[in-house]
């Protein structure tokens, strides 16, 4: 299975965008996540509970179902790989 890079921001945007709607950034970190599942479809069904979508908006049917069918294929272990970034801030009072 070839990995597939999502859009997200980086921390250091993502810190940015909270300065800009006025938060004041207290403190922050990130956790590096590693998620281990017994095949490549179990890891597809994780995704898809979770909301998170492989981007296929310009792709046909037949290559979402040659995609998923490659998630089916994948009959080892398969990871997941994601960071997450926890901020604690507070908006800046308005007076």
């Amino acid at each position: 299975m070839g990995s597939k890079k999502f859009d997200f921001m980086c921390t250091f945007d993502v810190l940015k965008r909270l300065k800009e709607e006025e938060f004041i950034i207290e403190d922050f970190f990130a956790r590096n996540i590693q998620m281990e599942f017994p095949d490549g479809y179990s890891l597809l069904a994780h995704l898809h509970r979770t909301g998170v979508a492989i981007n296929t908006q310009n792709q046909s049917i037949g290559e979402k179902r040659r995609i998923v069918q490659s998630f089916k294929n994948h009959t080892g272990k398969a990871y997941l790989n994601f960071k997450l970034l926890f901020v604690y801030c507070r908006k800046k009072s308005l007076s």
